[in-house]
């Protein structure tokens, strides 16, 4: 009877290991070409330094990018103004920064396709 059940039991896990032969076995979905594309990105100058009211008061910004990676623009303060704020492939920004009133300089960051450019904007010396 012993041997009996030990047979059963070979037989049983020996069905389970083998599994379902009609399935295909799976076939691994090849990689487009150029879809492991990196994007990489370059901005220059590094740092803007605008005049407090005027003309003056807008620089510009080149981005380098390989291929047409697509970006975003963004400014951490509200008196600035990117244009365009998005697009793809390498390009000339240009920023704009609204007339400075307070006595003071102001600070503020661009960040573009993860890089950083500090802008200082002048105060008005009123």
């Amino acid at each position: 009877m012993r041997t009996l059940r030990a047979v059963a039991l070979v037989l049983a896990l020996s069905g389970a290991a083998c599994g379902d032969d009609n399935k295909s076995p799976s076939t691994p979905t090849p990689t487009p070409p150029g879809s492991s594309l990196q994007c990489s990105y370059a901005v220059a100058p590094s740092a803007l330094a605008l005049a407090a009211t005027g003309s003056l008061a807008k620089g510009t910004l080149t981005l380098s990018t390989t291929g047409s990676c697509s970006w975003t623009a963004a400014a951490s303060a509200g008196w600035l103004t990117i244009t365009p704020s998005t697009g793809s492939g390498s390009q000339s920004l240009s920023v704009v920064a609204s007339d400075n009133v307070g006595i003071a300089a102001r600070t503020a960051t661009i960040t573009v396709g993860g890089q950083s450019v500090a802008v200082t904007q002048a105060g008005s010396g009123k």
